[in-house]
């Protein structure tokens, strides 16, 4: 309901007249791809939820999101299904920063993998998302990967979030406004 709220203030619409539809599967071409507005505004929207804690972005691009609780045990074998890259990183770290390095990748890669509208069917192994500064290694924020747009996002303490933005060459994703709602 909340994103129905979000959309309709955003397109001058009652939230009831809101309507969703999938994009193509950028792997196949099915309709199966990430959710999107069926007007076909040019609005582009991510949500993502975790217990209470729900992180929505609006954006004029493609965008995605993901938020997560800290503390969470990553499933067993994420590590292993990571980029080469990523798993060496975290490997690198002492073992009591292993689980959080593990779930600061994982809310990059889900929120870039969301954006994509690839999702978890591209594979967690093939594109490296980094775990984010604070993980030893220097890594430069926010991350690109082409053309798109990567970085940490602030959430209430307990949680870790992250936005991808997809951004044509040469156009900066700042300033970028967070709004932090109940």
């Amino acid at each position: 309901m909340r994103l129905r709220q979000i959309l309709g203030r955003r397109l001058g619409l009652a939230p009831a007249e809101v309507g969703f539809t999938r994009e193509e599967c950028p792997r196949c071409g099915g309709r199966h791809g990430r959710p999107a507005l069926a007007t076909g505004t040019g609005v582009h929207f991510s949500l993502s939820h975790t217990g209470d804690r729900v992180l929505i972005a609006v954006a004029g691009v493609p965008v995605g999101v993901d938020v997560e609780a800290v503390g969470r045990k990553p499933r067993p074998g994420l590590l292993r299904r990571l980029h080469p890259e990523e798993r060496a990183a975290v490997s690198a770290l002492p073992p009591g920063r292993r689980d959080e390095a593990v779930l600061a990748c994982w809310v990059r890669k889900e929120a870039y993998l969301k954006g994509t509208g690839a999702g978890l069917a591209d594979g967690l192994e093939r594109t490296y998302v980094g775990t984010g500064p604070g993980f030893g290694r220097p890594e430069p924020r926010p991350a690109a990967l082409g053309d798109w747009w990567l970085t940490a996002v602030p959430v209430p303490p307990g949680h870790v979030g992250a936005l991808a933005l997809r951004l044509p060459t040469g156009l900066s994703p700042l300033p970028i406004r967070i709004r932090l709602r109940p």
